[in-house]
């Protein structure tokens, strides 16, 4: 009988020893990794939502990503147009001086037209060159492209051209100047209200975002105080069920010898 209760006594111990130890291990991870689902097994139906929630927010990232990257388009391209903006309103300058000039000399006024020339190469420069990750966006600026009126574009005020400031329709020219602005002003005026909307997306976006990243922190972190108990008191209980075990290694070694004795 007293082997049959050592023995029942011994496993016992060596059950809770191997119990305490899985617990007080499962303990160390969570508090060394910050998570309470480290693997499936540690909470199934946990896992499975947390996987979902993940899968959400990287949909949410990628979608802030591009946002994020046509908002840098618009301000690129917000950058260029406002450069023509600037040489349209120097363009005008020259128009207007062109026609209160009435009793220019033919040498002052071809001036104007070379100058006004100079400024339209600029505008086609940039139209054609400037790019937003290799590609173009301002194509659609070229001086062949804006202030359509009629069978005239700005193109047109060139030196030589049917609008040209040196002998030119100046009445016209400054219907496609006009026309030409609007374009600009108003394709400058879009992009700023597309960039707005976007802010406002990205915003509403980051706040989903912070919202499931709390779902998910509430399912899958860990809570460091309780698992710091756990482990102390599973510490405790390990210690406790090998000191016992020790004390039956001993005892049964006495009895032993006092059944060779």
């Amino acid at each position: 009988m007293t082997s049959i209760n050592g023995n029942f006594s011994a496993m016992t111990g060596a059950r809770l020893y191997g119990e305490m130890s899985l617990k007080m291990n499962r303990a160390m991870e969570h508090m060394a990794t910050g998570k309470r689902i480290n693997r499936a097994s540690d909470d199934p139906s946990g896992a499975i939502a947390v996987s979902a929630l993940k899968q959400d927010q990287n949909k949410i990232k990628a979608g802030i990503a591009g946002k994020e990257r046509e908002m840098k388009r618009l301000g690129a391209f917000d950058g260029a147009a406002s450069v023509i903006g600037d040489m349209l309103t120097d363009l005008q300058g020259l128009l207007t001086t062109a026609a209160s000039s009435s009793g220019a000399t033919p040498e002052e006024r071809k001036a104007l037209g070379i100058e006004a020339t100079e400024i339209l190469k600029g505008i086609d420069h940039l139209a054609n060159t400037t790019t937003f990750e290799k590609q173009d966006i301002l194509q659609g600026f070229a001086s062949v492209k804006i202030g359509r009126v009629g069978e005239f574009t700005l193109s047109d005020l060139r030196d030589g051209g049917g609008l040209n400031l040196e002998n030119g329709d100046l009445e016209k020219a400054q219907k496609v100047l006009d026309s030409a602005a609007a374009a600009v002003n108003g394709a400058r005026a879009a992009a700023g209200s597309r960039t707005n909307a976007l802010e406002s997306e990205v915003r509403t976006d980051l706040t989903q975002l912070q919202e499931q990243e709390g779902a998910r922190s509430l399912i899958e972190d860990a809570d460091i105080a309780k698992e710091t108990s756990i482990f102390m008191r599973t510490q405790v209980l390990r210690q406790a069920a090998a000191f016992a075990m020790k004390m039956f290694q001993q005892s049964d070694s006495q009895t032993v010898l006092q059944l060779l004795g």
